[in-house]
């Protein structure tokens, strides 16, 4: 595998061979984690972009009836958003933190793996957002192997109901807080975690706030100050949440920060779109 940078972004290339969220940590860890939070020429900083995929963006326009279908329709909508995002983002946070170069990670830049379902992807991102050693990574896996509702056949079964989903997850998070008490791995995690718009609405992006938390990572809610008069600039960003707001029938700023709010970023009132602020 070879890890590389995209402009500012951490990308991990879709390779064709099958392989486990395990050693696909351990081929980041060699080549690029470990480097996290390091002096030198090879160190930098990470911010984290949460976004949901199956979950909150475009599956609001879809009709129920026809989910399992357009599955694959709303994680390439919900993607493209996340980019968008993504882009602006990096255009006012800055380059460097702390004397070291801030690069950004989007998840979905992982790509689409066959052999992989929820378990899988949330297993990894835990241990990437975590920067844990490559032995405690082997050891977390190994400890939530005999956990019945860790198993990929359970784990990953869409068909159970939200209810039995979502404890499921909280299972992860709670073994997770289990072997950080009890096994003391070296962590070395990423600087900040931003969500993106309909976070609170998947289950991966409210598992990654808890292990944020877990973890003591500062979390900030990426919003659009309904002030700027340049929201063509988001283009993908705005046609999908003002189709959900007309789908819904909310008003157009529905998704939008409160009005009183001026972005940080700014030079002058109304002259960028995007603020970060805390995650409550």
């Amino acid at each position: 595998m070879t890890l590389y940078e995209s402009q500012r972004y951490i990308v991990i290339p879709n390779e064709e061979h099958k392989i486990t969220p395990l050693d696909l940590y351990f081929e980041a860890y060699c080549e690029l984690i470990r480097f996290r939070n390091q002096p030198g020429k090879s160190g930098f900083r990470e911010l984290y972009i949460s976004n949901p995929m199956t979950s909150g963006g475009a599956i609001r326009t879809v009709p129920r009836y026809c989910l399992p279908e357009k599955v694959p329709l709303v994680r390439d909508v919900n993607n493209e958003v996340a980019e968008e995002l993504a882009q602006s983002i990096s255009d006012f946070v800055p380059d460097s933190l702390d004397e070291l170069p801030l690069k950004l990670t989007v998840p979905n830049r992982i790509g689409t793996r066959a052999d992989w379902s929820d378990l899988e992807y949330n297993l990894y991102w835990l241990l990437h957002i975590a920067g844990i050693s490559w032995q405690g990574a082997l050891d977390f896996t190994r400890q939530i192997e005999s956990v019945n509702e860790l198993r990929p056949a359970v784990f990953n079964n869409r068909k159970d109901d939200m209810e039995k989903r979502v404890t499921r997850y909280a299972e992860l998070v709670s073994q997770f807080q289990d072997f950080l008490r009890h096994g003391n791995p070296r962590l070395n995690p990423v600087s900040k975690l931003v969500v993106l718009p309909d976070h609170e609405l998947s289950l991966g992006c409210r598992f990654e706030v808890a292990i944020a938390k877990t973890l003591g990572i500062p979390i900030e809610e990426l919003k659009i100050d309904t002030n700027y008069h340049g929201l063509k600039v988001l283009p993908k960003t705005m046609e999908l949440y003002d189709l959900i707001a007309k789908r819904e029938n909310l008003p157009s700023e529905h998704y939008h920060s409160l009005p009183e709010m001026h972005s940080p970023y700014a030079k002058g009132p109304g002259t960028h779109p995007l603020i970060l602020i805390p995650h409550p």
